[in-house]
């Protein structure tokens, strides 16, 4: 069954379809990270926050080894669908949120050419960067409004907490230490918790924060809808001369894109379609699978149009649909 809601968001959700090969027809799109990837970091990740609540000391190995995979697989699919974990569970939101900061992190140091070991260890630093929000209290982490000044600084502890946690093992080393000190400071020395700026902020810091936002933006919250993914990047842009540093936003947006793989859009044509691979040339011109006609009609057969070959087709505006 498959839903639309206009850009606009009108209240009513129109019944689009309710065929099944539109499923098949996204679910055979190449993703970047398997699943059995997505799935084994989040449950290691899941063990080392318990150990963590108890007071164990915590090893590491499993999950380095994990990040090390991750990157590999990145490496080898960079023409395929980034697959973002979808937040279904609140309680394991920061387990998968870290999972998909990670995944942005490793595309933007791709874009950045870190070498091999420096995204590794940018892999494991934002896996593990949110680790401090174990000694946060869940009335303030899962609060349905905004939280209160005694409570926002509670919450601004978690990146001291998080480099504490890393910092007592002793095979962890700076770069993921960093990641977690600094990845909410901000290029105008606006953040927490040190009041950083500019050149003070580590680039892997940077990178992770970009990644932490931008997923932040596009996920359902207790209390609101999450944005979709080309508004977040509008924000994103508008807020980065003063934010974040400009060279590595321009990387970021290289790397994911305008209309992120995995976006559904309209067409001029009237066919709502999938972004399945970014064209860093012309962001705006992305390769996109067409999946319902203008009547809202489902295509029999796989029809993949790349825009910056097909100059009659160009994309309208971004859409929100769910596919289930």
């Amino acid at each position: 069954m498959i839903y639309l809601k206009p850009f606009q968001r009108k209240k009513s959700i129109e019944r689009a379809c309710h065929d099944i090969k539109v499923r098949k027809m996204v679910d055979c799109i190449p993703t970047i990270i398997s699943k059995d990837t997505q799935r084994a970091v989040i449950n290691i990740l899941e063990q080392i926050t318990e150990n963590a609540k108890a007071g164990k000391v915590t090893d590491n190995h499993e999950i380095r080894l994990y990040a090390k995979r991750l990157v590999e697989e990145v490496i080898s699919n960079q023409s395929a669908m980034v697959n973002l974990e979808k937040i279904r569970n609140y309680d394991k939101y920061t387990l998968i949120h870290s999972i998909n900061v990670c995944l942005l992190s490793v595309l933007t140091g791709f874009e950045l050419n870190f070498s091999h070991q420096e995204l590794e260890e940018l892999a494991l630093g934002a896996i593990l960067h949110d680790l401090g929000k174990i000694l946060i209290k869940d009335s303030i982490l899962n609060k349905s409004d905004e939280l209160n000044s005694l409570e926002f600084e509670e919450m601004k502890k978690h990146p001291y907490h998080s480099y504490c946690f890393l910092s007592e093992d002793t095979t962890i080393g700076e770069i993921p230490k960093v990641i977690a000190y600094q990845h909410h400071e901000r290029y105008n020395g606006s953040g927490y918790p040190r009041s950083l700026s500019g050149n003070q902020i580590n680039d892997y810091a940077v990178v992770t924060a970009l990644a932490d936002v931008y997923d932040a933006l596009t996920t359902d919250r207790i209390y609101r809808k999450g944005f979709l993914p080309y508004e977040a990047m509008k924000i994103i842009l508008s807020s980065s001369p003063q934010m974040f540093c400009s060279k590595i936003t321009k990387a970021f947006v290289q790397s994911i894109s305008i209309y992120p793989s995995g976006s559904l859009v309209k067409l001029n044509t009237g066919d709502i379609g999938i972004i399945i691979r970014v064209n860093k040339k012309s962001l705006l011109r992305p390769v996109v699978r067409l999946l319902l006609a203008p009547g809202k009609e489902s295509y029999k057969e796989i029809n993949d149009l790349d825009l910056s070959k097909e100059l009659d087709y160009y994309i309208t505006s971004p859409i929100e649909m769910e596919i289930c």
